[in-house]
């Protein structure tokens, strides 16, 4: 036994035990309904219908993800559980790929106290995004490929054996090929090849490793049909995105005046929990039972001052990362270069978005592993801090869970919601199954493909969404177009609030010449209104 916990299986099976006690509480409790988690659903569901991604549905990210979850369907059953279950599986690759990078700095106790932080925070965040039942499996399944990429890089630089190099070459195709999010890496890797003089063989090989997922995935679709033309006219469309009004307010907010005062205050923040370490660092006795106890003391204030202020004391994390990493470049070695510049090239974004319980929170775990690259030696402070932090998004975690009690019972699967939510998805899909055929189309907007995917109920595969970010990318002219073409029978608006968007409500505060149309050709059928998360069904006029 002493030998099994000396040995490195002993964190990886206590990891294990951790994340499976966690599953039976969260199953099915995670990811929201009313906003993009019905999408990850709706896209493969319509793509074994014979729908193509970029001809037929509209779709922003890579292909990879939905080929891959489309494939589930259909070997597992179109059900909530299949891809709730698959999530689980990449969740754990994600903590375990984050315990073996961290455990070529660390040893094995502060890489536990690594991973078992991912496991609260992103994998079992109960609010709004997790890596389980996420906004975007695109996003987690590059990010869990990434992650391997790192690692397999490190691994190259360790060994200088080239097999590793292609598996961090292969990874990160696989990231690109679900999403850009973490492209950057790949002149990371590129780099290392060339610091190594690799043969030209040997670059050769790598390159055909980094395109041999991209190949694969846009291949296939390629010889089902979708034309080079899908492929421009999605790009133009989001050359349109990014230069809307929306998504200058939902993404370039952080180059504002208020941003870098945030910052400034978040630098202050972290100060005080610095001194707060520091001063836990000088407290030195003997006594064994004193030591843990002044531990435990300052875990807990720790968790409280986190408590109340982490959501600007992250945002700083990485411009501290990449200005120490500028600043101490020439005194880290290669392995370290690597992870922080693949830190620093995976969490770009997070460097003009201060918002961290969005995508930032999958990103938590690697910017602090990052930030310890520079305290390598505090592993006492550093535990103390992955302890509060752990506390903190434990409670956080519970908290939410407890809020998302209402069943949602469908012939697709179970999902736990929010009551408010819940109750008036409820009603709808009542409503559907007593007035449509399976024939009819519901177009419920701005969001609510859920709905469709639960009923299998046909919507306008291109407009399943028209947040203010797709009104602003597709014109309101052409969604006009699209209803004169597809002619829904029932258009449902909901009052989901999109104010992060710039814009609170679809008619009220944007989409007015859509909904002009719609008052002509559409009548008032009923609303839903038990909750303050309101609907107003409307029919087409015959």
């Amino acid at each position: 036994m002493e030998k099994f916990r000396k040995s490195e299986y002993f964190p990886l099976t206590l990891l294990a035990l951790g994340f499976v006690l966690f599953i039976p509480f969260f199953w099915l409790h995670q990811g929201i309904l009313t906003i993009d988690t019905g999408r990850e659903l709706y896209i493969p569901s319509r793509m074994l219908s014979g729908e193509l991604l970029y001809k037929d549905i509209l779709n922003i990210y890579g292909a990879l993800a939905y080929q891959i979850n489309a494939l589930l369907f259909a070997l597992f059953g179109e059900r909530i559980e299949t891809l709730y279950g698959f999530g689980l599986l990449n969740s754990f690759l994600i903590v375990t790929t984050v315990f073996f990078i961290s455990r070529e700095f660390f040893d094995k106790t502060v890489s536990f106290f690594f991973a078992i932080l991912t496991i609260a925070v992103p994998v079992f965040t109960s609010y709004l995004f997790n890596t389980n039942f996420p906004y975007s499996y695109s996003f987690v399944y590059s990010l869990s490929s990434f992650l391997l990429s790192v690692l397999f890089l490190i691994e190259f630089e360790k060994t200088k054996d080239i097999k590793f190099s292609c598996l961090s070459s292969l990874f990160i195709g696989f990231s690109i090929a679900s999403k850009l999010e973490f492209s950057l890496f790949f002149l990371v890797v590129a780099y290392i090849l060339f610091k190594n003089k690799t043969t030209i063989k040997q670059t050769l090989l790598n390159l055909f490793c980094f395109l041999a997922f991209p190949v694969i995935s846009y291949g296939s679709l390629m010889l089902q049909g979708v034309q080079m033309s899908d492929f421009i006219n999605t790009l133009g469309l989001i050359k349109h995105l990014s230069e809307s009004e929306s998504f200058k307010i939902f993404y370039q907010y952080g180059l504002t005046p208020m941003s870098f005062i945030l910052r400034l205050v978040s630098a202050v923040m972290l100060s005080v929990g610095a001194v707060i370490l520091l001063i836990r660092n000088k407290i030195k006795t003997e006594k064994t039972w004193l030591n843990h106890l002044l531990n435990i003391v300052f875990v807990l204030i720790l968790s409280g001052f986190f408590l109340l202020t982490w959501k600007i004391v992250f945002s700083a994390i990485p411009v501290l990362i990449l200005i120490l990493t500028l600043i101490f470049f020439g005194k880290k070695d290669t392995k370290q270069l690597i992870l922080l510049l693949g830190i620093i090239a995976g969490c770009f974004k997070t460097m003009f978005y201060v918002d961290i319980e969005h995508f930032g929170a999958f990103l938590l775990p690697l910017l602090l592993l990052g930030l310890s690259m520079f305290a390598q030696n505090q592993k006492r402070l550093i535990i103390i801090t992955l302890s509060a932090l752990f506390l903190v998004f434990v409670f956080d975690d519970c908290y939410w869970l407890r809020e998302k009690n209402f069943l949602v019972s469908t012939n697709k699967g179970n999902f736990y919601t929010f009551q408010k939510e819940g109750k008036t998805i409820k009603k709808l899909m009542e409503f559907a199954q007593n007035n449509l055929t399976k024939e009819d189309k519901l177009l419920i907007l701005p969001e609510g493909a859920f709905v469709n995917f639960a009923l299998s109920q046909p919507s306008k595969s291109q407009l399943y969404s028209l947040i203010p970010l797709y009104v602003g990318m597709l014109g309101e002219e052409n969604i006009i177009e699209e209803l004169k073409r597809d002619l829904p029978k029932y258009i449902v608006i909901t009052s989901l609030d999109t104010i992060e968007f710039g814009a609170n409500n679809f008619c009220g505060d944007y989409a007015k010449e859509v909904c002009g149309y719609l008052s002509e050709n559409y009548s008032f059928n009923s609303s839903i209104d038990e909750t303050s998360y309101k609907m107003n069904i409307y029919e087409r006029n015959e």
